[in-house]
């Protein structure tokens, strides 16, 4: 099962991050619109967000895509600090 947190739109390619596994997962995967990035689980927020600004996507404004904006609120606080 996938749960969309939020969208990264940084010229014409878009990342997905999106919450995988139960409704209570907190596990969550980085997705492309062809395939997953990396091809792994990350377990926290944090993790995702080391790995887009290691792609150099932390230069992306990050957008809400589900009905939960907490992670995605967190995605952006670990993006945009130093």
């Amino acid at each position: 099962m996938y749960d969309p947190v939020a969208t990264l739109q940084q010229d014409d390619e878009v990342l997905y991050v999106a919450r995988v596994g139960m409704n209570a997962s907190r596990q969550f995967m980085i997705l492309t619109a062809e395939a997953r990035l990396h091809g792994r689980v990350n377990r926290f927020l944090s993790d995702v967000a080391w790995s887009a600004r290691a792609h150099r996507w932390h230069l992306a404004e990050p957008e809400l895509a589900g009905e939960d904006a907490r992670p995605a609120r967190t995605l952006v606080r670990l993006l945009t600090r130093p």
